[in-house]
């Protein structure tokens, strides 16, 4: 099998430690985890043991 290289946008997902609270206060996160399509799809296919690089953009 070849080098998996998916191209596309990237977003991150962050949790809060604690339910309790709402986002005024200073809190812990847990995370971060991928989210959106060609994230999660590369993460998946490198924890199959499939060889994996991931291209995206940033903004400034």
């Amino acid at each position: 099998m070849g080098k998996i290289v998916p191209l596309g946008e990237t977003l991150v997902e962050v949790m809060a430690d604690n339910k309790r609270y709402g986002i005024l206060e200073p809190m812990s996160f847990t995370g971060p985890f991928p989210s959106s399509a060609p994230p999660i799809f590369i993460s998946q296919a490198a924890r199959m043991g499939a060889e994996t690089t991931y291209v995206f953009l940033r903004g400034r």
